[in-house]
């Protein structure tokens, strides 16, 4: 089975420090930060790795997510709530 890169992804955009206050206050480390955009046109995300080893990823997107975006998570192995 191939894995995704990402491992929780948040439909719509949030602020990334209410995501990151609720993580730490939760007990988790974020290892790294980072900020992709496949294109000019999509959504920038913020990816946050959470382990060095076996790195669990989260995704939040920066800005609204086109339904195209959506449409392929939905598609692929992500899974989240409708």
């Amino acid at each position: 089975m191939i894995k995704s890169d990402v491992d929780v992804l948040i439909p719509s955009n949030v602020n990334t420090q209410l995501v990151e206050a609720a993580l730490e206050s939760g007990g988790f480390t974020i290892f790294s930060k980072e900020i992709a955009q496949a294109t000019p046109s999509h959504s920038p995300k913020a990816h946050l790795q959470l382990r060095r080893e076996q790195p669990t990823s989260l995704l939040v997107p920066l800005t609204p997510f086109r339904s195209l975006e959506l449409e392929f998570t939905r598609s692929g192995k992500i899974h989240f709530p409708s």
